[in-house]
């Protein structure tokens, strides 16, 4: 009889815990981060300024050594050598140390605001993600979101990455929209 108490007991607190226990249990959403920024209109438009940036300083340092190399292949041709004075070909010298110098200074700009604007991009871009994820959490009623990188296996029906593209995409609408507005404000009647 105590053995019957006893189990019954212990079935009676397990059936109301069971749905206390499901309710607790957490669910989570997994999304690629990458893909996010591959395909959003946000991380679309973000990269392709950078890369614009990125392409206009190859550009500057292609120019300047293009001009290190017409000195130097001054320097290098003996008959134009030979029509100088003494001190033109100094100047030529001097023009060319000054370009190489030029030329590492700019290189080093060049990575070092690469490097920069790389950070500075991945961090807006993280951002953008993170407030499409969470967006998409509470709709779903996640729990959290993990990165897909960040784990080994996951059930495919858990990937919102689709909807976190979505929703990446209206708020990047949603922006465009209100700076639109801001600069048809800021114009000034005819």
């Amino acid at each position: 009889m105590k053995k019957q108490i006893y189990f019954l007991a212990v079935l009676a607190s397990t059936l109301f815990c069971l749905p206390s226990l499901h309710a607790e249990t957490p669910s989570a959403g997994f999304v690629n981060f990458d893909t996010c920024i591959l395909e959003s209109k946000h991380g679309q438009h973000r990269t392709s300024a950078f890369h614009d940036a990125e392409n206009k300083a190859k550009a500057v340092i292609a120019d300047l050594e293009k001009q290190i190399q017409t000195l130097s292949d001054k320097l290098e041709d003996s008959e134009y050598l030979d029509g100088l004075s003494p001190e033109a070909e100094e100047e030529l010298r001097s023009q060319l140390r000054m370009q190489s110098e030029n030329l590492m200074r700019s290189q080093q700009q060049y990575y070092q605001g690469m490097n920069q604007a790389r950070m500075q991009l991945i961090d807006s871009l993280r951002s953008c993600v993170q407030q499409a994820c969470e967006s998409v959490a509470k709709k779903h009623k996640l729990s959290m979101i993990i990165q897909k990188d960040s784990c080994f296996y996951y059930e495919p029906t858990q990937d919102i990455t689709a909807e976190v593209v979505s929703e990446m995409d209206k708020n990047f609408e949603k922006e465009n929209e209100g700076q639109q507005a801001a600069t048809s404000d800021q114009q000034p009647a005819n």
